[in-house]
């Protein structure tokens, strides 16, 4: 993601079928909050952590259990985007290269299950899906020097996270490319897996395209580029989210361009701009949920949270927007399944902590949670492991 590494970003986890399709709505809302956090002053160990986030409880916002990982500096990041059913879930590091997979079973002892072993040839996981069975893909953004521009790939893994394969994202039609594989969605039923290409830092020179694969064994089908905009509203494809009956896919660019990808089932693929976020353009279009016919958008650097129908996907629309102010640069969303809430991390600096939303499904509108109001906050000297000062959440995921 091109933002200031000074610019903490939100983040969301875990996944049990798809980005776009939670698992069964649960009868109650979630009870608990699951937060991936880094200390601030990186002297101290990251963390998860759990939150109280039960509607009406006496406790609410407490931090219930903390479970550190023992390494420092390491840049807490990406997760799953939701809970699996089987109660794991996956996070990465992105600065130290690590990745964790957390057992949450219990919600207020969480437990580290494994660190992932490293995977030879590739560096630096990102974003993950989980297959509903439990195995889980992840992006890699990074091959090694051995390979001209460094492409990056796409690796599987069990439920608990023991390695199974990486396919390389390098196509002989894009000699060199630097493609950074970085964020991911896929279709069961249509067999389809589309991953984007935009670097994590400050490179310049990437690739920006879209890749299809097959999900039955991960054979990268195609790489798209996307076409050049005016206005450089293509550069850096970010996140994706296959939609309707997975022929179609959804992609937002850093530089807040939506486009359509098209013809994912067959052979006849395209790639339209359908939309630019902002006037002229936005920046820092971020991780999107997709909630019935809504797009909801994180627009970092413009401070807004932007909701869009996208009943006509060839036609987008935007129908309401929720203003943040200027230290909070919504980034990533998480969905509670049970209930009409949505959970952000607060980024950009102080304060930190978590924000919670509600959306209103009929008028396509969000807005705070009074309740939980004010923010749930990780600017706090002790913690269940120690007094480690403040703490900068990534990734959060509601859960039971």
């Amino acid at each position: 993601m091109r933002v200031p590494l000074t610019v903490v970003l939100a983040a969301v986890a875990s996944g049990a079928c798809s980005p776009d399709a939670p698992p069964p709505a649960s009868p109650e809302p979630a009870r608990y909050a699951f937060v991936w956090a880094g200390d601030v002053d990186g002297a101290d160990t990251d963390f998860l952590a759990t939150v109280d986030v039960a509607e009406g409880s006496p406790t609410y916002g407490d931090i219930l259990a903390t479970v550190p990982v023992g390494v420092t500096g390491i840049m807490a990041h990406h997760t799953e985007l939701q809970l699996g059913s089987q109660g794991f879930f996956f996070a990465n590091a992105y600065a130290g290269d690590r990745t964790w997979v957390f057992d949450v079973n219990a919600p207020t002892a969480p437990a580290i299950v494994r660190e992932l072993a490293p995977i030879e040839g590739y560096q630096h996981i990102h974003s993950f899906w989980r297959h509903p069975d439990g195995r889980v893909l992840a992006t890699v953004q990074f091959s090694d020097s051995t390979n001209p521009g460094r492409p990056g790939g796409l690796a599987e893994f069990s439920a608990t996270g023991e390695f199974v394969r990486v396919t390389s994202s390098a196509d002989p039609a894009f000699p060199e490319a630097a493609i950074r594989t970085y964020a991911l969605d896929a279709s069961v039923a249509a067999d389809v897996v589309v991953t984007t290409s935009a670097p994590m830092d400050d490179e310049r020179g990437t690739a920006d395209v879209v890749q299809i694969w097959r999900l039955a064994d991960l054979t990268l089908r195609h790489t798209l580029p996307f076409p050049a905009a005016p206005d450089s509203a293509h550069v850096q494809p970010f996140e994706v989210k296959v939609i309707g009956d997975g022929d179609q896919a959804l992609v937002n660019t850093w530089y807040c361009g939506l486009y359509l990808v098209d013809g994912l089932i067959g052979d006849a693929l395209t790639v339209e701009q359908v939309m630019v976020f902002g006037s002229p353009r936005a920046e820092g279009c971020s991780v999107p949920a997709v909630i019935g016919h809504y797009w909801i958008m994180p627009v970092a650097l413009d401070h807004y949270i932007s909701v869009v129908d996208i009943a006509d996907p060839r036609a987008p629309r935007e129908v309401s927007r929720l203003e943040t102010d200027d230290s909070f640069y919504p980034h990533w969303v998480s969905v509670d399944p049970g209930s009409d809430r949505l959970v952000f991390s607060l980024g950009g600096g102080e304060p930190h902590g978590i924000r919670i939303a509600r959306f209103d499904r009929t008028a396509g509108a969000l807005t705070w949670d009074a309740e939980a109001l004010p923010d749930i906050t990780f600017d706090r000297s002790s913690w269940p492991h120690g007094d480690t000062g403040p703490a900068s959440p990534h990734g959060v995921v509601f859960g039971h």
